[in-house]
């Protein structure tokens, strides 16, 4: 009746650096990106009980021959193509000052930076009707004919019912994230018993 098939890759690259610049201060930097690819591929047969339903949810009778009036493919079953990509990366760049004096009796340490993080998802989906595995071909549908009204009278559900179809054939999102964030930090100890601590950061996106 159908089956789905998934296929995905993934590449993360990490890096990071830390460089002693003068008695005590040094600069740290991380680094990090990711790239993931995922793409979904569903065939649903003309068997499965999905696809046969949605089809008498769009059949109606013709009153004058009695004959029915299909407005989806009655041959054929529905593929589905998901595809997602993703894109991220982050920098943070830091400079730290640490030091002490006195055998420890003072203790110092200052510390100051910024990240930038960055994070793309794009995402398309296709449907496709009366599709044919084995030969790749497609029955024509007249979707213009379905959104414009509704249909009385389709044999599913029996009961009188009625069918109006909703746009779903295609649809495409991305989605975009930017942060940036500024930090810094003090913390001061005497005797290693006092101590006093700041801090201070901001975030925007």
């Amino acid at each position: 009746y159908g089956y789905t098939n998934s296929n995905g890759l993934a590449v993360r690259l990490n890096a990071g650096l830390r460089v002693n610049l003068y008695k005590g201060l040094r600069y740290e930097g991380t680094y990090s990106y990711t790239k993931a690819k995922n793409d979904t591929r569903q065939f649903e047969g003309q068997q499965a009980f999905d696809v046969r339903r949605e089809v008498l949810s769009y059949t109606v009778i013709n009153p004058s021959t009695g004959l029915p009036i299909y407005y989806m493919p009655e041959t054929g079953g529905r593929l589905t193509a998901d595809n997602i990509s993703r894109e991220d990366w982050t920098i943070r760049n830091q400079f730290v000052y640490d030091r002490d004096w006195n055998d420890k009796m003072h203790q110092l340490t200052l510390l100051a930076g910024n990240e930038v993080q960055s994070m793309r998802t794009d995402n398309t989906y296709n449907l496709t009707r009366g599709f044919n595995d084995e030969t790749y071909t497609v029955q024509p549908v007249d979707y213009k004919t379905l959104s414009a009204a509704y249909l009385a009278g389709t044999l599913y559900p029996s009961t009188g019912g009625y069918g109006y179809y909703y746009p779903d054939t295609y649809r495409a999102q991305r989605l975009d994230s930017r942060l940036i964030s500024y930090y810094a930090n003090l913390a001061y100890s005497y005797r290693e018993k006092y101590g006093i601590n700041a801090s201070w950061r901001i975030d925007q996106s």
